[in-house]
């Protein structure tokens, strides 16, 4: 995979991250709505970011060296 093309991966991986905590917190404010407790926390939000591999030393690795 060439530099453009792990960029394109990287981007594509943000996006469905963003999508997922969109969801997380539509459910967070149902909840809300409804005077439950939210289903999502802090710590459920931040694992999305390993869940898709888009931390700062993975996408750092990733775009250096194709891994």
């Amino acid at each position: 995979m060439d530099d453009m093309a792990r960029a394109a991966f990287v981007i594509s991986q943000a996006v469905c991250a963003m999508a997922r905590i969109a969801a997380m917190q539509a459910e967070n404010q149902h909840c809300a709505l409804l005077g439950c407790s939210p289903v999502y926390n802090e710590e459920a939000l931040n694992g999305v970011i390993n869940e898709f591999g888009i931390g700062h030393n993975s996408v750092i690795s990733y775009l250096q060296d194709g891994r």
